[in-house]
C-alpha cells in the first residue's frame, strides 16, 4: 500500500489546520505533525519513520489509546508502531506528578532509541519543531521546554550520539546544531 493511502485516512484538515478525528467527528488540533514529517523527509528518513513522524501524537492525544494502538499496529506494522509507542508520552506514568512523569517518560525513549535508532531521529525531529515554535508559548512554559532540552535531551543526544552508525552522524550533527539555534535565540530574549 503506498504512503498516500496509508496516511491520509488518519489526518483532516479543517480550517486550515491539520487536525485528528474521524469523518470531521471529536476534532481536536493535530499541531502540524506534518512539520515533524518534513524534518524527518529532509534527513532521508524512510517510510517507516516518515509514518511514525506523522503519527507521533495520536496515542497520547487520542481518547482511546488502546484503539489507535491496535489501528497503527494493523494499518502500518509492527515497525511503525513500536516507533509511535515509544515517542509516545503515557499521561499515567508517574501517577499524576508531572516530574515523575516526565523522568519516566525520558527512561521510555533512551530504552527505546538504544533499540531502533529511528527513535532517536523521530524524538528530535519532534523536539526541532517544538522548539521552532516555542515562542508563541506563555514565558513560563518556554523556560520549561528550554530548560528539559538543555538538562536532559541535549545530554541524552550527546551521549547517545557515540552509539548510532556513522551513517547518522552528519544528520545527528545538523539537528544538534539546529536545537543549539533555538536555544542561543530564545537565550537572546
Amino acid at each position: 500500500m503506498s504512503l498516500a493511502k496509508r496516511i491520509i485516512p488518519c489526518l483532516d484538515v479543517r480550517d486550515g489546520r491539520v487536525v485528528k478525528g474521524v469523518q470531521f467527528v471529536d476534532i481536536k488540533d493535530a499541531g502540524d505533525p506534518v512539520e515533524v514529517a518534513k524534518i524527518i523527509i529532509r534527513i532521508g528518513g524512510d517510510e517507516n519513520m516518515i509514518c511514525a513522524a506523522l503519527l507521533h501524537d495520536t496515542i497520547e492525544d487520542g481518547d482511546n489509546p488502546e484503539k489507535i494502538e491496535n489501528d497503527i499496529y494493523h494499518k502500518f506494522g509492527g515497525d511503525v508502531f513500536f516507533m509511535v509507542k515509544a515517542v509516545s508520552k503515557d499521561n499515567k506514568l508517574g501517577k499524576g506528578n508531572k516530574n515523575l512523569c516526565d523522568k519516566e517518560y525520558f527512561r521510555q525513549i533512551k530504552k527505546a532509541a538504544e533499540s531502533d535508532v529511528s527513535v532517536f531521529l523521530i524524538k528530535m525531529a519532534d523536539l526541532m519543531h517544538n522548539m521552532d515554535t516555542i515562542f508563541a508559548f506563555n514565558p513560563d512554559k518556554q523556560q520549561v521546554w528550554i530548560t528539559t532540552l538543555k538538562n536532559s535531551y541535549i545530554p541524552f543526544f550527546s551521549e547517545y550520539f557515540h552509539q548510532i552508525s556513522f551513517h547518522y552522524h552528519p544528520i545527528y550533527h545538523n539537528m544538534m546544531e539546529e536545537l543549539h539555534k533555538i536555544i542561543e535565540k530564545y537565550e537572546k530574549r
